[in-house]
């Protein structure tokens, strides 16, 4: 249904590809409108979920007050991650085994897709995520000539683990150089991409390295960047991000994708199979709409 909203616009940039090139998309630093918010047919969320049985059914409540498509992906959870999904109005996919976060963001961002969406809303389901910033995303979308938006957390340095804070402000200054975008929060999974562009960047990834893969692809192709504060939440005893070790290996797979940037093929998998497409009976419908 529709919610009355007082949204919190911030200072948004565009920035296209290259780091000296900067385009406004709103004016103005900060303001509040009210407003009722009426739920988007157009865009998608996508939600990959790894035994989040304790916060996914509030963040898939809070997303459909916002986008009328939900898609869950459970990543081989043990919990109660696949029912409490359905139970708030997702369509959840189960995966038999945990196949880990870019292989679960891939399959759902291709389930997703066949409802044709203008565009996708990318969260993750352990709480991090306020739902609650949906709207500014959307609303930066809406004004702005943008093919991917960040949410942006580094602003916000007092509320961030130093661990977490420095090596995310490391990587995204790496990543910034790697993918020719000027990059305020490289390591954020919050994001709003174009439909267009989702299935122009051909990602592969299986694990965390999706996040850079998708951002050094973006900048090779040119896409249109585009930042939006969000609020930073961080809740380490929920999240299967390790910041250190993580952040490695994305550094690590980061080189490898910007060294070899070839096609990859639609994602192909086997009914039945470990990190496969799941055999028909285990999706879950919704049980709210």
């Amino acid at each position: 249904g529709d919610d009355d909203w007082k949204i919190r616009l911030r200072h948004v940039r565009s920035l296209s590809q290259g780091h000296n090139r900067e385009q406004e998309v709103s004016v103005g630093k900060c303001c509040v409108i009210s407003c009722r918010f009426v739920s988007r047919e157009d865009i998608a969320a996508v939600i990959p979920a790894f035994d989040c049985g304790a916060t996914i059914g509030e963040v898939v409540a809070g997303a459909r007050r916002f986008v009328a498509d939900v898609v869950v992906v459970s990543d081989g959870s043990t919990d109660e991650t696949a029912a409490r999904a359905a139970a708030a109005g997702a369509r959840v996919e189960i995966l038999p085994v945990n196949c880990g976060k870019g292989f679960a963001l891939r399959r759902g961002i291709e389930l997703a897709l066949e409802g044709r969406p203008v565009a996708l809303l990318l969260l993750d389901g352990d709480g991090q995520h306020d739902p609650g910033d949906i709207p500014a995303l959307v609303a930066a979308w809406d004004g702005g000539d943008v093919d991917l938006l960040i949410g942006a957390r580094l602003q916000d340095s007092r509320n961030i683990p130093p661990a977490r804070y420095w090596t995310n402000y490391i990587g995204t200054r790496i990543l910034s150089w790697m993918s020719e975008l000027e990059l305020e929060d490289s390591q954020s999974g919050y994001r709003l991409i174009s439909s267009d562009l989702a299935r122009r960047l051909r990602l592969r990834s299986a694990g965390y390295a999706i996040e850079s893969e998708m951002l050094i692809k973006a900048g090779k192709a040119g896409a249109r960047l585009g930042h939006v504060p969000v609020r930073t939440i961080y809740n380490d005893e929920e999240s299967h991000f390790r910041p250190l070790i993580d952040t490695l290996r994305i550094a690590l797979a980061a080189i490898a994708i910007a060294s070899m940037l070839e096609p990859q093929s639609r994602l192909t998998v086997v009914p039945g199979t470990s990190c496969g497409r799941p055999a028909s009976n285990s999706a879950i419908r919704p049980t709210l709409r």
